[in-house]
């Protein structure tokens, strides 16, 4: 059940596609947002962070923990649940249930983000100032699925 491989020399393209998809995705939800009057960027929209951007307060080092763990064990499931090895028509009742877990777990944290593209968008979001928040979403939520890709054949040839 390992991940398929990624070559090396496509990881940092890779990477850097991620972000700028998260902050043209940022660009266009501030826009869809800001046409609520009242809108007030600083207000953050189910925005997600660290430190003063996170419902409970937590710092950077345990947002980072909590979402490249959780990412990591969302894909694990998602590759176990969807492997021919595993039975048919069952993926979804664990892929869904892996997620109400972990937004149980890590919505106090940093309000989740392992669905990644919708997670970084808003702290990407260049039109609020928050893009130091960024860097953080992109090293958390690139460093699970590569954590995930570093465990390689591990369980077994992907089926």
């Amino acid at each position: 059940m390992g991940c398929p491989p990624l070559p090396g020399k496509d990881v940092p393209p890779y990477i850097v596609a991620q972000v700028v998809g998260a902050v043209a995705a940022g660009g266009i939800l501030y826009l869809i947002a800001s046409g609520q009057p009242g809108f007030n960027v600083s207000a953050g929209v189910a925005s997600n962070g660290f430190g003063e951007h996170s419902p409970g307060g937590y710092s950077f080092v345990a947002a980072l923990i909590a979402e490249v763990v959780l990412t990591m064990l969302f894909l694990v499931v998602i590759l176990g649940a969807t492997d021919k090895r595993a039975p048919q028509g069952f993926a979804p009742i664990a892929i869904g249930l892996c997620l109400m877990l972990i937004g149980l777990i890590s919505i106090p944290i940093t309000n989740t983000s392992v669905n990644q593209p919708e997670a970084r968008a808003w702290p990407c979001s260049p039109a609020d100032g928050r893009l130091s928040s960024c860097g953080s979403k992109a090293l958390e939520d690139n460093a699970g699925p590569c954590a995930c890709g570093c465990n390689g054949d591990g369980f077994g040839p992907r089926g």
